[in-house]
């Protein structure tokens, strides 16, 4: 039995249009509440399964329930408030020109008829999530000359702050040097901690996955294997 603070996986099958790989999970479910590893070699379906727990593509057959709600309900949008997806290159998913706008500018999109109280509210809202995230000093800077670990931490930061409660995030040590991991690590483990952020984490960096000391998921063949 599913509860309204998991994702969960029923006998949902998933086949690209080429008809490369297929993608199976008889059942899962992943507690939003926790740390998931999710473990496998290149190709074995890593990727897929939190594209389809983000709501990117959708399942063949089968349902994904999305904290108690049916993902075939929800908009991209909608899953998007659920779930914040870290891509592996934080440069693509990020859209206004400097630091504070990617914080603001979607809340701007929603009520361009905000109040200037509302706005100052928002613009308030948008400082905190950056002071978290050891950013408040480069708010003001383009995105464009921010350095990788600036953008994926920027990054995270829009998605929480647009309101998601769970992260996943695909290889997120890519490009990071040891000192950046370090930082990594200690801001997820911070976000458990104090935020009560869940996450699933696919990686190979297993030093890193050995730090973080969550439930493990293999995927091998294109199956699901829990942990």
């Amino acid at each position: 039995m599913t509860t309204g603070g998991a994702i969960e996986f029923k006998d949902v099958k998933y086949t690209y249009p080429s008809g490369s790989f297929t993608l199976s999970v008889k059942h899962l479910v992943l507690e939003t509440d926790r740390i998931t590893l999710i473990k496998g070699k290149n190709g074995s379906g890593k990727t897929t399964l939190v594209k389809l727990m983000t709501g990117i593509i959708k399942p063949e057959v089968g349902e994904i329930l999305i904290m108690g709600a049916p993902a075939s309900a929800l908009s991209l949008g909608e899953t998007g408030k659920r779930i914040g997806y870290l891509w592996q290159e934080p440069r693509k998913q990020l859209f206004a020109k400097t630091a504070l706008e990617e914080l603001t500018f979607a809340e701007e999109l929603k009520n361009p008829k905000k109040t200037p109280a509302e706005k100052e509210k928002t613009r308030e809202e948008a400082l905190k999530w950056l002071e978290y995230f050891d950013l408040a000093h480069i708010k003001d800077k383009n995105c464009f000359y921010l350095s990788h670990g600036e953008r994926q931490r920027l990054a995270m930061a829009a998605v929480i702050a647009s309101g998601a409660k769970y992260l996943a995030l695909d290889e997120p040590t890519k490009g990071l040097d040891e000192t950046r991991k370090k930082s990594l690590l200690d801001l997820l483990l911070k976000l458990k901690s104090e935020n009560q952020m869940g996450m699933s984490i696919i990686s190979h960096d297993e030093a890193f996955m050995d730090e973080l000391d969550g439930r493990v998921i293999t995927l091998s063949n294109g199956e699901a294997e829990n942990g």
